[in-house]
């Protein structure tokens, strides 16, 4: 379920910056608790119900003309989902202000039971059982770099991080036998075909699950076509394979289910 939640936090989110409050009572549990008592702002309470908190958002959207979070990343722990943030925000004076916290959300039934603002990203970490010494994990931190060295476009950071042998099997294969690209020559050839492509193209992980010899990400692809220049978004998912400390195959999908089956993690 923990992809899930994260689903459920990311719409959450998405219509907190879209000011859709009745999105906002869709993915809340009647009964959800939102506490804000740990901000510096004059909104500092805790609001019981889900009527309560529909208020909160009201008093913040009156207060502010602009609101927008950026997610760093999502950590998924049992019920709930750890996102450390920076809120962009513009007030109706035209003042902007941006400031970093770190939101739990914990779900039941697959509805918003309880939201926390924390200060301090450790803080939020302990509420759920984790520390900041255990969520690092080596894979997971490789194939984070190696999401950097794509939207990059390094080549020679890529063929670091990935054996001789690497195989890349994109979701949307160009014209090369069986649909893969192999060791730094393929690296070469398929980063020059999306230059070719596309205008601009970004991967983004939220959600990343260490399987031991691999690692799930769950995320999506943001880009801009050369010549239309249309926009696409569309979801993106992919499962890495290690080999001691090198990646040595990596398989994309445009569907986060398919790429849960890949993983052996189908629900």
């Amino acid at each position: 379920m923990s992809h899930k939640n994260v689903k459920l936090v990311r719409k959450a989110l998405d219509a907190y910056t879209r000011r859709d409050v009745e999105t906002l009572r869709t993915v809340a549990d009647p009964d959800m608790e939102l506490d804000w008592s740990a901000s510096r702002g004059w909104l500092a309470d805790v609001y019981r119900g889900i009527d309560q908190a529909l208020r909160f958002y009201e008093g913040y959207f009156e207060a502010f003309d602009f609101i927008e979070i950026k997610p760093d990343r999502f950590i998924v722990a049992g019920d709930s989902v750890v996102v450390p943030n920076v809120a962009h925000q513009r007030g109706r004076d035209g003042i902007e202000v941006s400031a970093r916290s770190t939101l739990v959300f914990t779900v039941r039934n697959r509805k918003l039971i309880r939201i926390c603002l924390y200060q301090e990203m450790e803080q939020a970490l302990e509420a759920v059982g984790l520390t900041a010494e255990a969520t690092p994990q080596p894979n997971v931190e490789i194939i984070k770099r190696a999401i950097d060295a794509f939207n990059r476009r390094d080549v020679d950071l890529i063929a670091d991080l990935t054996t001789p042998d690497f195989e890349w099997f994109p979701a949307l294969p160009g014209n090369v036998e069986g649909g893969g690209y192999r060791g730094r020559e393929g690296i070469e050839t398929y980063l020059g075909e999306i230059r070719d492509t596309w205008e601009e193209l970004r991967l983004f992980g939220d959600e990343f699950r260490d399987l031991g010899e691999g690692v799930l990400v769950l995320g999506r692809a943001e880009g801009r076509g050369r010549g239309s220049g249309a926009p696409v978004a569309a979801s993106h998912g992919f499962v890495a394979e290690f080999r001691g400390e090198k990646l040595s195959r990596v398989r994309t999908y445009l569907d986060h289910d398919d790429a849960l089956r890949a993983a052996g993690l189908a629900e």
